[in-house]
Parts: C-alpha cells; structure tokens; sequence
C-alpha cells in the first residue's frame, strides 16, 4: 500500500540521485568536452576531427543546460515551474539527442566508405565537405527539434502533469483531467521517433560495422594500429550512446499512467532515465582518455596529453 511517507522518502531520493548526477555530469562534460573541442577544432585538420568535434558541441551544449535543470528541481520544491526553463530543458535533451544520433551515424558510414571504397574516400571526402554537412545535419537537427515541440508538445504538458507534490494526492479528482495520455497520435508519433532517432540508426550503425569487421578479417592486408584505436574509440563510443539512450527510448513503451501511483512511478523511472542519458554528454571525454594509446605506458600521464593522443590517430 502506497503511503504518503513513501511517496516523500521515493522523491527525496530521485531528487538527490538526479541532481547529484547532474552536477557530476556538468563538471566533467564542461571539462572534457571543453577540452575535445579545443584539440579537434584548434589542433587538428582532418575530416574525422570535424565529426568528432561536432560531436563534442553537442554534448557541450547539453551539459551547461545542466544548471538549468538542478534548478528545475529546486522549484518543484516551492512547487513553481518556469516555462521557459521547461522549454529548454526540452530542447536541449532532444537537440543533444538528434545531433548525437545522427554524427555518430554519420561517422560509422565515414568509416564503412574508407574501409570498402579507399581510393575514392581519398579522392572526395574533404575537410569542406565534412563541415558543410554538418552545418546541414544541424540546421536539420534544430528544425526537428523545433517541429517536434510545436507539433507534440506533450513532452512539456506531461512535466507539468507529473510534479509529485503530495497535495496533488489529495487533488486527484480535480487535476486528473490533466494526466497525459497514450493516445494512437502520440503512440505513433513515440513509435515513429523511437524508430527514426534510435532503431533505425543504431541498426544502420550495426550493419557498418558488422561490414567492416567482416572486411577486416577477410581481406589479405592489416590496418596500423592508429587505426585499430579508432575503431575501438568510435565502437566504444556508439555503444556507450546507445546504451544511455536506450532506456529513455524504452520505458514509455513500458509505462502506464492508468492511476496516480502509475504516474509518480513513472515520474521517479523518468527522472532516472535522463540521468542516464546525461551521462552520455560527458562519457567520449573518459573513453577517449581511457582507450589513448599510451595509457598503459605511463599512469601518470595527464588526462589532457591522454586525450590528445587518442583523437591524434582520427585520419
């Protein structure tokens, strides 16, 4: 039986959980990814560190909204929501969302085109070209994200919906009008972003490297070590993604908000899911450091000179 009391005690612990991960977050995806676009756009000239440096942008972007979302939850103490904070807190997660998805994306065909067709991958594929398609998949990214919200704006009538002060128990019967629901527009719409945002691409990504690994090992020549780390790096860096993003993407389909306990159940697994996915804006940062080839070499070598090293072997 659900209580009161637990209600508190489930709430305290979402709230202290989530903004514990959201500073976590800000401090090491500023710094780190501070630290990727500094070497990629300053210190490097190749088509792979365009890619990665927009990928950095990105996840920069979504980190510093992360202030903006501990004070989110600190007004939702006072029982005050801001509107415009809701609004880019909302965009920021499905920006970093799109232009993550798709420069990952981007990045796994870059490497199935270098690996299967080498010659004209030397030919065509230009630093220029590189930095006009990403100022394309961009303004692509934004214009979803802004269609998105105007279209469906259920995103930010299900915030309001579900902030769990206790008086809303009490209040049920009047406010329960407002308890958003799975209707077949929204359903087909979740289905249809499940599957373009998330499905569609990891599977595209799938086949690219599933290509490649069978190239690899049937071909009759090797690739250096340089490119052995970028494989690892780029691998590394897809699954750490997906895996962050995957059950944001899931639990909707799970939940079920038939009822008031429905909702704050849905609201505490909610809440987690983004932390989870904000680790993902600081997670490239830590693996290129981890994965830099003379990690092993010397432990005491600085996490900046780590870095460098790992995104100096992006040809």
């Amino acid at each position: 039986m659900y209580t009161e009391s637990s209600y508190e005690l489930a709430y305290t612990i979402t709230k202290v959980t989530t903004i514990s991960c959201y500073f976590f977050t800000f401090i090491v995806g500023v710094i780190g990814n501070g630290l990727v676009i500094w070497i990629t756009g300053c210190r490097m000239k190749t088509v792979n560190a365009v890619w990665f440096l927009n990928l950095a942008i990105a996840d920069f972007l979504c980190c510093i909204s992360l202030p903006v979302r501990i004070v989110e939850w600190l007004l939702l103490d006072h029982n005050k929501v801001c509107v415009p904070i809701v609004y880019v807190n909302v965009t920021m997660l499905h920006m970093n969302s799109f232009t993550s998805v798709a420069f990952l994306t981007v990045i796994s065909i870059d490497r199935f085109v270098t690996i299967f067709w080498p010659i004209w991958a030397k030919i065509h594929k230009t630093r220029g070209l590189a930095i006009t398609a990403s100022i394309v998949l961009w303004i692509l990214c934004f214009a979803l994200v802004v269609l998105q919200i105007f279209i469906f704006p259920d995103e930010i009538h299900t915030f309001f919906a579900a902030v769990p002060e206790h008086k809303y128990l009490k209040d049920y019967e009047v406010r329960k009008h407002e308890v958003p629901s799975y209707g077949s527009s929204k359903r087909y719409f979740m289905i249809s972003r499940s599957l373009v945002m998330f499905a569609l691409p990891f599977a595209v990504i799938l086949i690219c490297y599933g290509l490649i690994i069978y190239k690899l090992q049937t071909g009759k020549y090797k690739r250096p070590q340089a490119f052995q780390r970028t494989f690892k790096i780029i691998a590394a860096a897809v699954g750490g993604f997906f895996g962050c993003w995957f059950p944001y993407n899931v639990w909707p389909f799970i939940a079920k908000r038939t009822n008031i306990r429905h909702l704050h159940l849905d609201f505490t697994m909610s809440s987690l899911c983004i932390c989870l996915v904000m680790v993902s804006c600081c997670l490239n940062p830590v693996l290129y450091a981890l994965l830099s080839k003379k990690r092993s070499q010397d432990s005491r070598t600085s996490i900046k000179i780590r870095m460098q090293n790992a995104m100096s072997d992006f040809k």
